[in-house]
């Protein structure tokens, strides 16, 4: 037995320096055919083997492999496959290998953007990659899938459909900027982001990433906190296309497709996608239909000049919880956490109360022309326009607290209509209702936030040498609608309406009809910004300016009479400036200190009193100061980052009410 151990021994050593002989290592580097940037844990495969490797932070990477000739292939999620014909006799150096996107024209979405290189421009930014978009949202909602980068805390609230929300280092949405392929999307009036206007924007994300802090947008954006870059789909390089189903628990079902032309020989390629998610919602009565839809119709005029349009949308209803109740409350009921106290039944289905059920509608279209100028120059004009419908449901009337609970209570009035198992009984105001003398008393209503909002951009950028210089043009008009519109009269066959000056308070009402106020918030923004960026191998730096024209007018249809209703036109002047040095350290290290100074415009509502036209004489800028000090460390299979920041608010807009 010993004599056969050690001949089994012997035999190994005898063949070893033989197997060593029979390999050799490759190694590369993998880029973006586009602009060179190393992409990082791209795929290399030896084809038919499960010999393989990825590419490390700088996009190397080296694997042995047994002597022969082989296919090697190489992919990357949001880019084409490619493979190349390899004899391997020794070690073998196959130089930088470029992979090209899979999107068309994708890199000038990309500068348009202001997307950004990590460890090269000195800001705190998290990537999120095409793979992880695929591999981790399945039936997540978009917000969600921020939650793997630092600083960021998402949570869905009341647990509806698309009423998820966020937090970057501790600010929400309107001290955020969100940019869609380089369009702003923050409310005009508040500059908040309303989530569920874009329940459907994952379903056609092709890259998505947050900058903390001031960010590198080159736009005069409410980003304090930080910006949230998001590139939609393009049209695909390829011709083919696909289709998904996705099933889960509470009757949940999600479908999407596309289809693709790819480029042709005429320079013409179309994609187009759709998607369809409905599901019972796993709190009580939020259930929930939405649909998605998405169109890119590109043409290749020239190697200088290329046009495309862009069409999404992401039509929805879905229910809601509103009011909170104390965990004792949940834990006493016999539904648990998926208790929701705002739903009732009528005609055997599930019908929410107030603040519970959301619609909206929210397409934005853009026609897009790429110009390059030469080799280091380009010009990037984008007119868009979002044309938006919908709002929430209300109750209202003179004992709409039939149908209410208090606030914050959530403990229901001793009027509230209740059955006994809790609902809302719906068929008891009904009959209130109906035999009222003066018509309903308590009524639902639609209240309509819809808007109309058109918008310029163009860009121009060159490269002298080490240089990067940016300037450009932002205009945008907003006209928001806000009003409350009777939608259910709940068995009474009119409503009486004291709000408006231009009617008389006997004149019946019907469904269509606005109630309680309806106006106007318009809103004309002119803003110029420029941009300078320094990079060498080992060190870079950016200096950035912006200023904009920020107009107000209000125009109230209830509270004025006609050839009065509309306000003057009030400007102000926000502007901001920031700057920033990265330096690599050395290897894997880099440092990097920003800093900027933010004078943004109050929000509409702060410069009106009262909701009335009477301009806020006394309303003031914000003011804000920031700063941060950053450290990076990244190797190929370990990261570190550590970020310090201080933001001080020098002024603040607080509303008190009288």
């Amino acid at each position: 037995m010993k004599r056969t151990i050690w001949c089994t021994l012997l035999m190994l050593l005898f063949l070893a320096p033989m197997l060593t002989l029979g390999q050799g290592v490759i190694k590369g580097i993998i880029v973006d055919s586009n602009n060179g940037n190393p992409l990082i844990g791209a795929a290399v495969v030896v084809e038919g083997t499960t010999i393989g490797t990825s590419t490390s932070v700088d996009g190397s990477f080296n694997f042995k492999v047994p002597i022969g000739k082989h296919v090697i292939k190489f992919s990357y999620v949001g880019y084409l496959d490619f493979e190349k014909n390899v004899e391997v006799t020794g070690d073998v150096d196959l130089g930088t290998i470029k992979l090209s996107p899979s999107l068309v024209d994708i890199e000038e979405v990309l500068v348009t953007a202001s997307f950004v290189r990590d460890r090269t421009t000195p800001v705190a930014v998290s990537t999120i990659e095409p793979k992880v978009i695929v591999e981790k949202l399945g039936n997540k909602e978009f917000p969600e899938i921020l939650k793997i980068t630092p600083s960021v805390y998402a949570t869905r609230t009341g647990g509806g459909f698309g009423d998820s929300r966020i937090y970057l280092r501790g600010f929400d949405s309107n001290n955020i900027g969100v940019l869609i392929n380089g369009i702003p999307v923050n409310d005009m009036e508040n500059g908040k982001v309303y989530w569920s206007n874009w329940a459907g924007l994952s379903d056609v994300t092709a890259n998505q990433q947050v900058q903390r802090g001031l960010g590198a947008s080159k736009l005069a954006l409410s980003s304090v906190g930080g910006t949230i870059n998001i590139i939609t789909k393009s049209t695909d390089a390829q011709k083919g296309g696909s289709y998904y189903y996705g099933f889960g628990n509470d009757g949940f079902r999600k479908q999407n497709f596309t289809v693709s032309t790819g480029l042709m020989e005429n320079g013409w390629a179309v994609t187009v996608s759709g998607g369809y998610t409905t599901g019972n919602g796993y709190v009580q009565a939020t259930n929930f239909e939405g649909y998605s839809y998405f169109a890119n119709i590109s043409k290749k005029i020239n190697e200088k000049h290329t046009i495309t349009f862009n069409a999404f949308g992401a039509p929805q209803w879905h229910n809601q919880r509103n009011n909170k109740h104390t965990i004792q409350e949940f834990r006493d009921n016999p539904n648990g956490i998926k208790w929701n106290s705002d739903f009732g039944y009528r005609n055997g289905q599930i019908y929410t109360t107030g603040y519970a059920y959301n619609f909206y509608h929210k397409p934005q279209m853009s026609l897009n022309h790429y110009w390059k100028l030469n080799d280091n120059s380009m010009l990037t004009t984008q007119i868009y326009a979002s044309l938006a419908t919908g709002g929430g449901r209300r109750v209202y009337g003179q004992n709409s607290t039939w149908l209410s609970r208090q606030f914050p209570s959530g403990l229901p009035y001793d009027v509230t209509a209740l059955t006994q198992e809790g609902y809302y009984d719906y068929d008891w105001v009904i009959q209130q209702n109906a035999a009222a003398m003066n018509g309903s008393t308590c009524i639902i209503a639609n209240a309509v936030n819809d808007h109309q909002w058109y918008g310029a951009l163009s860009t121009f950028t060159t490269n002298i040498e080490s240089l990067k210089l940016t300037a450009g043009f932002d205009g945008r008009f907003y006209n928001g609608v806000h009003a409350y519109k009777i939608d259910d009269l709940l068995g009474g066959k009119y409503f009486l309406d004291n709000k408006n000056i231009n009617r008389p308070a006997s004149q019946p009402l019907y469904k269509g009809d606005y109630v309680n106020y309806h106006y106007l918030g318009q809103v004309l923004w002119l803003g110029l910004f420029a941009q300078g960026e320094y990079i060498k191998d080992n060190y870079s730096g950016f200096l950035s300016m912006a200023i904009a024209s920020n107009n107000y007018r209000r125009v109230d249809y209830f509270q004025y009479e006609p050839g009065n209703r509309a306000s003057a036109w009030h400007d102000f002047l926000p502007w901001n400036v920031k700057a920033g040095f990265n330096y690599k350290v050395y290897g894997e290290h880099n440092v990097f200190v920003n800093g900027g100074y933010i004078k943004r415009a109050p929000i509409f509502s702060n410069s009106f009193l009262n909701n009335t036209n009477t301009f806020n004489d006394g309303v003031k800028y914000e003011r804000i100061i920031t700063a941060e000090l950053g450290y990076n460390y990244a190797s190929r299979i370990f990261n570190v980052k550590v970020n310090l920041f201080h933001t001080q608010w020098l002024d603040k807009g607080l509303v008190k009410s009288l």
